[in-house]
């Protein structure tokens, strides 16, 4: 995925190339764990990694339309002084409309 942002009044904010890779398993009836690994490579000039995100959680599937997420996100910056580490908690209920 591409990451475009608009430099907006003199301010230049950063572009990335991200990609996201997911390890699930299958299998255990409506619940799917799940492992992603997202690495950010920063265009604008820098042409270099300064982000990633490792993620661990599991979906559970209601029904053809509706699902929940849990997961735990760790980003951390690479390249970058001084070193940004974050923590994230990310909880997501879906339902796809007819």
């Amino acid at each position: 995925m591409y990451h475009h942002a608009l430099d907006l009044g003199g301010l230049v904010l950063p572009d990335f190339v991200r990609w996201k890779t997911t390890i699930s398993l299958k299998g255990l009836g409506n619940m799917t764990p799940l492992v992603n690994i997202e690495p950010w490579f920063r265009t604008n000039s820098f042409n270099n990694f300064q982000r990633i995100r490792y993620e661990v959680g599991m979906r559970y599937k209601f029904n053809d339309r509706a699902s929940f997420l849990i997961m735990y996100r760790r980003e951390a910056s690479l390249n970058l002084d001084p070193v940004i580490n974050d923590n994230h908690y990310v909880i997501n209920f879906t339902y796809n409309l007819p």
